[in-house]
C-alpha cells in the first residue's frame, strides 16, 4: 500500500486579492487516488504579511517588539492590573520595530501586554495582539566590596567590545574612573569609583543595551544600591507552637549567620532546626538575604512557661553585626487550625478593570471550625512566594477577604477584609494557593 500523500495546489491569480476572503474555485478534472473527483473547490486566500516576529527588552522597562513588515500606527497597548503601565508606544525609523515604554522596571515577573488598533503601512488593522513576556535579569547579584569599588557578577559574559560603549555603565551622583572585567571570571567586572560612597543612602546603576560575547542580546537595567552601616535589630518574636518560635529582623540577613546553631541559645532546650524565610522565601534567597526565620527546639513547653532567648554573633548582609540580645519569653497556648477547619474559598488573579464588584486582587478565607483563630504567621503561599498573616482574630463560621494593601482599594461585598502588606505573586493565566498553619501544617489548597 502506497502510503497518502497530501496534495498541494499553487494558484497564481491574474490579480490581488484583496485582504482576507474565502474564494470559491471551480475545476475539472481533479481526482484523488481513489479516483473520487471534485469540481468545487473553496479557499481560503489571506496575502497579510504583518506578523510579529520577534520581542525582546531593550532595557528592563522597555520591550521591542519586531515585525515582519512596517507599521503605519503603533495601536493602543494595556497590562494586566498590578503590572506596569505601557506610557508609550513608538515605531523606530524603519517601523519594523515598536518600542513600548513601562512605567516601571518589571523584573523576572510575566509581563501580560494586548495591542489592539495595530495598522500597517497597507491600511489594514491586524489582528489583536496578546502575549506574555518576561525580563530575565542579566545581573546575577551585586557586591559593594568598598566604598570605592563595586563588583557585578552578569548571568553570561558581555562582549569584549561592551565595555566601550561611552556610559556602558552609569553610577547616579558618582562618576566611574575605570571599568575592570575580571580575567579569570567570565561575567565578572570591577567598576572603580572617583569618590566614596555614602552609607545609608540610595544608588542607581544603570548599564547599557548591548550584546553577550555569544552574539546574542543584552538589555539594559538597572539596579539600586545601598551601602548599609546600621547594626539589625531583632523587630517580631512569636511562639507558632510549644516547640517553634519565629523571629522577624528588621533588614535582610546573611543566610550564613542565622543558620549556625551556634548564635542561639535557648536555656534548657536544644535548637533542632532552623526554617529560614525571605521576602519571596522560594526565589533567589542567597542574594536577597532573608528576614525572618523559624527555630523549631526541644523539649516542648507547658502553658504559661518561661523561655530565656539568646541571639549572638547574626550579621546583615553589609556585615554589619547585631547586639548581643537577650529576651525572656512567656508561652502561652493557642488553638491552631487543622486541615479542613481554615479554608480557602475561592480567589481572584484576575480582577476587571472596569465595572467588575471586585476591582483587584484577593483571597477569601473561611474558618470552618467551632473556635476563633488568631491567624497570626498563618502562611498563605504560591508558586514563587510564602506570605505570613498578620494579628487577626477570625471569628467560628465567618469568612475573611484578604487583598493588597498597596492597591488603596477595598472590596465592596466584604463582610469582613484585612489588606496585606505584603502580597503574593498571582499568575493571572494559572496558579495555585496553598495555606499553612505556624505550625507547617497544610490546611488547604486551591488552583
Amino acid at each position: 500500500m502506497v502510503p497518502y500523500q497530501p496534495a498541494e495546489l499553487i494558484l497564481q491569480f491574474t490579480e490581488p486579492i484583496a485582504r482576507q476572503q474565502s474564494l470559491p474555485l471551480s475545476c475539472t478534472g481533479i481526482a484523488d487516488e481513489m479516483g473520487n473527483q471534485e469540481d468545487t473547490l473553496r479557499a481560503l486566500v489571506d496575502h497579510r504579511t504583518t506578523q510579529l516576529v520577534a520581542a525582546s527588552f531593550y532595557t528592563d522597562s522597555v520591550l521591542e517588539l519586531r515585525w515582519s513588515a512596517p507599521l503605519a500606527e503603533a495601536g493602543r497597548w494595556s497590562s494586566d492590573e498590578h503590572e506596569p503601565r505601557v506610557i508609550y508606544a513608538q515605531l523606530l525609523a524603519d517601523s519594523t520595530v515598536l518600542r513600548l515604554g513601562l512605567s516601571n522596571r518589571w523584573v523576572e515577573q510575566d509581563l501580560h501586554l494586548r495591542g489592539e488598533v495595530v495598522i500597517d503601512v497597507q491600511g489594514e488593522i491586524l489582528p489583536a495582539q496578546a502575549s506574555t513576556f518576561r525580563y530575565q535579569s542579566v545581573l546575577d547579584t551585586m557586591v559593594l566590596e568598598s566604598s570605592q569599588l563595586i563588583a557585578m557578577y552578569f548571568s553570561r559574559p558581555p562582549a569584549a567590545d561592551y565595555w566601550s560603549i561611552p556610559d556602558a555603565v552609569q553610577l547616579s551622583e558618582l562618576k566611574i574612573g575605570a571599568v575592570l572585567p575580571d580575567v579569570e571570571m567570565a561575567g565578572l567586572v570591577r567598576l572603580v569609583l572617583e569618590s566614596h560612597i555614602r552609607p545609608n543612602r540610595f544608588y542607581k546603576l544603570q548599564w547599557a543595551p548591548g550584546y553577550y560575547a555569544d552574539g546574542h542580546r543584552l538589555p539594559g537595567g538597572s539596579q539600586l544600591l545601598y551601602w548599609d552601616q546600621e547594626a539589625p535589630r531583632l523587630q517580631y518574636v512569636q511562639f507558632n507552637t510549644n516547640q517553634m518560635l519565629a523571629l522577624t529582623y528588621t533588614e535582610p540577613m546573611k543566610p550564613s549567620s542565622l543558620a549556625a546553631y551556634n548564635h542561639y541559645q535557648l536555656a534548657g532546650h536544644e535548637v533542632e532546626q532552623i526554617e529560614i524565610f525571605g521576602p519571596d522565601s522560594l526565589v533567589q534567597i542567597e542574594i536577597f538575604g532573608p528576614d525572618s526565620l523559624v527555630l523549631h527546639f526541644s523539649p516542648a513547653l507547658a502553658d504559661g512557661e518561661r523561655l530565656q532567648l539568646g541571639l549572638s554573633g547574626q550579621q546583615d548582609l553589609w556585615s554589619n553585626q547585631m547586639a548581643d540580645t537577650s529576651i525572656a519569653l512567656s508561652y502561652e497556648a493557642r488553638y491552631l487550625a487543622q486541615p479542613g477547619e481554615l479554608l480557602i474559598n475561592e480567589f481572584l488573579a484576575a480582577p476587571q478593570e472596569e465595572g467588575g464588584a471586585w476591582p483587584t486582587e484577593y483571597v477569601e478565607l473561611y474558618n470552618r471550625s467551632e473556635k476563633p483563630l488568631e491567624l497570626s504567621n498563618y502562611r498563605l503561599a504560591d508558586a514563587r512566594s510564602a506570605v505570613p498573616l498578620p494579628d487577626y482574630q477570625l471569628p467560628a463560621g465567618e469568612y475573611l477577604v484578604l487583598y493588597p494593601k498597596q492597591t488603596n482599594t477595598v472590596p465592596n461585598d466584604a463582610v469582613q477584609s484585612l489588606p496585606l502588606t505584603t502580597w503574593p505573586t498571582l499568575n493571572n493565566s494559572r496558579d495555585a494557593l496553598t495555606l499553612k498553619s505556624p505550625a507547617g501544617v497544610l490546611l488547604d489548597s486551591i488552583s
